[in-house]
Formats: structure tokens, sequence, C-alpha cells
């Protein structure tokens, strides 16, 4: 439960949980671990880590701990060290399916895409999550991916939303995907149906400005970008660089390149 406010990023609930813990059982390990995280989504690596030594000191065979701990030495770029820790986990559990997702983040951002993708597969193999599948497939879905390894990628997308049909990564990745391969009509119909579900999701116009540019379209497009912008400001400098390409009639280069 505490990781899945980690990943939302939800500090408040999270500093509440860890705190319920902490009155309730402070030696525990699951406590120690959940403060961890607290402390992890606050940026402050050296008390997470901290919390984590101390929870697998209370309790080596603690699996969790030395993947909450795999995760932070990764983030910190101690990538030798998130290995061992990582790889400890699994000995302990070899069911553990977030310590073989973190190998496999770990490989795929030293750009060892192939020990990635096995790291991966092991991890869908024993629970296919559809964060871990999204992942997975971008190992094949690069910016200098070839046309074999982009439909590997919509193969992979399309499966995680069989099992996850809610998977909206998957599913705007995948529109992605169709439009680099020059499927833009089967593109642009997804991606108006997920501005319908999630209206307030600006890059969603990004992509479909881009996929409507592709189409000939450009009145579209420039209004497809202004909404991004209106919906949010923060991205304006990068939308602006688009309207700028947009203008000189280039449309992105990985598209291009498809």
């Amino acid at each position: 439960y505490s990781t899945a406010l980690w990943q939302r990023k939800e500090l408040v609930t999270l500093g509440s949980l860890s705190q319920t813990l902490i009155n309730e059982m402070p030696a525990s390990p699951i406590t120690l671990c959940v403060v961890a995280n607290n402390y992890s989504l606050a940026k402050e690596s050296k008390e997470s880590l901290c919390m984590l030594n101390r929870a697998i000191q209370v309790d080596h065979d603690f699996a969790y701990a030395h993947t909450l701990r795999g995760y932070e030495l990764l983030y910190l770029d101690l990538k030798s060290e998130a290995v061992d820790a990582f790889h400890e986990a699994i000995l302990i559990d070899g069911g553990h399916y977030n310590a073989y997702a973190g190998l496999g983040e770990l490989y795929f951002r030293s750009e060892d895409l192939q020990k990635a993708r096995n790291y991966f597969q092991q991890a869908i193999s024993i629970n296919p999550l559809p964060t871990i599948m999204n992942r997975y497939a971008a190992t094949y879905h690069r910016r200098d991916a070839t046309r074999e390894n982009l439909n590997e990628a919509l193969r992979i997308y399309e499966s995680a939303i069989r099992r996850h049909p809610t998977n909206l990564g998957a599913r705007h990745q995948r529109a992605e995907v169709l439009i680099r391969l020059g499927r833009f009509h089967e593109a642009h119909d997804e991606l108006l149906g997920m501005t319908k579900e999630c209206p307030d999701e600006a890059m969603l116009y990004v992509t479909l400005a881009k996929c409507v540019h592709l189409m000939g379209l450009t009145g579209q497009a420039v209004q497809y970008y202004h909404t991004a912008m209106d919906l949010d400001p923060r991205r304006v400098g990068y939308i602006k660089s688009c309207l700028e390409r947009l203008a000189m009639g280039k449309p992105d280069v990985a598209e291009a390149n498809a």
C-alpha cells in the first residue's frame, strides 16, 4: 500500500500511514519500510536508506526491504550496489517480481536492453502489472527503434491493454507507436477517444496534434497544441517548440523516420 502511495506521490497520506505504524509497531521492518518510502518521496534518500538498513538488520529475510533499498540506490545512480540489493531480494524470495522489475529498470537505464527485457519478462511472468508491462514495451519503443521493434512494442502494449483495459499509459503509447508506423487514422481515433475520457491530459492533445499534422491537418494541429498549453502551462516551452517545427513543416524526427 505504501508503495502505491509513493507511486501516486501522495506524500500527506503516506506520512499519515507512517505515523500510525510508528505508534502501533515502531520496531517492525514493515514500519521502517513505510517510513523509508515516505523519506524517498520527500527526496531524502540518505534517511530512506537508513530506515531500509535498519529494516534489514531487524529481519534480513524481508525481501521487500532489499528491493526498496535497490530502488533507492538506483535513484542515487549507485548501480553496482543496487544490483546486489535486488539479487539479495531474489535470493530470499525467487517470486519477488518487484526485484526483477528493478533489475529490468536498472539495465534499461544502462542501455543494456537485452538484459532489461529478460528481467522485465521474468517480472511479468510472476505478476503482469501495467507499469511493468509498459516499461518492458518501452525497451522496444525507443527513438531509434526499427519497424520490427515498433511492431514488438505494439504487441506488448496491446497485450497490456487486454489484461488491463484501463491502462491509459499503454493506450497512449500504443497510439504513439501507430503514428510512427504510419497508421495515422487508427492512432487518431484512439487519441480522440482518450481525450473524451481524460479531457485534462495535456500530452494527449500534444500527441493528437502531431498525428493530425502528419495527416495534413495543420489547422487542427495548432488548435490541439494550444489546448495542451492551456491545460498545462508548465509545458509551454516544449509545446512552442512543437509549434515552431509545425510552422517549418517538420514533423517529429522519430515520426518522420518511421
